[in-house]
């Protein structure tokens, strides 16, 4: 590919590729020069770089090939003395370029790289946060597990205690009436041995079949007291009260 200098602002800049030259934005008498050119031409006057540069301008004008490898100095222009290359090329130039595209690359691999690092903190720090409310909430539900279960035990304890007293005051009705029971049976025990003694003595008007018929009905129901006392007796004794 044939590659071009052009001067601007008395630099020669190059070697260009016609599409760089055109980054330059040169106009028609801007100097040009390319291996086989004599001297500096304006560019209207290279047919190549004029029909891709300026595709409306006219005249174009073909100058004879010379073989050469370096572009000659600038020749003085009338119409144009800003234009004037003191050089074929700029190293100074060329090294700011390429130290600036470095930096770029410097530059956007360290953005690329704090990119990513704050991508991952990001990450970590969200996964942080979401194992400690997970773990908030797992601790919540065990206080609340935990509380559940104390209010459970202290309502089967106050259960318990409310169906002992009830145990122990049905066991101590139970106990008085026994014992108020077993007092009025005392009672009509000895009325009915008092009454055993008066069937058993002499009485006129009185047969001694009559007489027998009402000893063994008083022995019949002083019968019945007895064992009924027996049976209290046991009942106050299996709850460990006897008086």
């Amino acid at each position: 590919m044939k590659e071009y200098y052009i001067a601007i602002n008395g630099n020669a800049i190059g070697p260009l590729t016609i599409d760089e030259v055109k980054t330059y934005a040169p106009k028609p008498d801007t100097l040009a020069w390319t291996a086989g050119m004599r001297e500096w031409q304006p560019i209207r006057n290279i047919a190549e770089l004029n029909e891709r540069l300026f595709p409306l301008e006219n005249g174009i004008q073909m100058p004879p090939a010379l073989p050469s490898l370096v572009p000659p100095p600038l020749s003085p222009l009338s119409k144009d003395n800003s234009q004037r290359p003191t050089s074929s090329s700029n190293p100074h130039r060329d090294k700011v370029k390429i130290v600036a595209i470095v930096a770029a690359c410097v530059l956007g691999v360290v953005a690329i790289l704090t990119l990513a690092d704050y991508a991952h903190d990001k990450s970590v720090r969200h996964d942080l946060e979401q194992q400690t409310i997970r773990a908030e909430q797992r601790q919540r539900e065990m206080a609340e597990d935990e509380a559940r279960r104390q209010a459970e035990l202290a309502r089967q304890e106050a259960e318990r205690k409310r169906q002992e007293e009830a145990a122990l005051r049905a066991k101590e009705q139970r106990v008085q009436w026994l014992k108020n029971r077993r007092t009025m049976l005392n009672n009509q025990l000895r009325e009915c041995t008092a009454r055993l003694e008066d069937a058993k003595s002499f009485h006129f008007l009185r047969t001694s079949f009559e007489r027998e018929q009402q000893i063994n009905a008083i022995l019949k129901e002083r019968n019945a007291y007895v064992s009924e006392l027996a049976n209290i007796d046991a009942e106050l004794k299996s709850y460990e009260i006897m008086d």
